[in-house]
């Protein structure tokens, strides 16, 4: 019965030893590559998205072009930019650990502390 046993033993660890890294390599292509599942719905969604895209670009030939007569009018020449300046301002200290201009250090207490006992 033992060598029977053995033979047995033998045939499943060669079993799993082809079947293992075959069932892990499956899974690594599929994952790799979004499963068999995914790519399907990818085309359609591409599909979905051209269309789109192709719908927004007739929509956009449909449209008539700005004429530049407006750029050329009296009322484009009288307009006045009232952008505000912003003026140059210091950044941080040049030692942000340093205490601030006008802050005076406390003293020293002096010494180090001794415990009592």
């Amino acid at each position: 019965m033992p060598q029977g046993n053995e033979k047995r033993q033998l045939i499943v660890e060669i079993v799993t030893a082809i079947a293992l890294p075959a069932l892990v390599f499956t899974g690594l292509y599929f994952w790799q590559n979004g499963g068999a599942d995914n790519v399907a719905v990818e085309t359609n969604e591409n599909e979905i998205r051209s269309a789109k895209v192709r719908e927004g670009l007739a929509a956009v030939v449909r449209i008539n072009p700005l004429s530049d007569k407006i750029f050329r009018s009296a009322e484009w020449a009288t307009l006045v930019d009232f952008t505000p300046s912003i003026p140059e301002v210091p950044l941080g200290r040049p030692d942000p650990f340093s205490l601030p201009p006008g802050i005076v250090a406390p003293k020293p207490t002096g010494g180090m502390p001794q415990l009592r006992g």
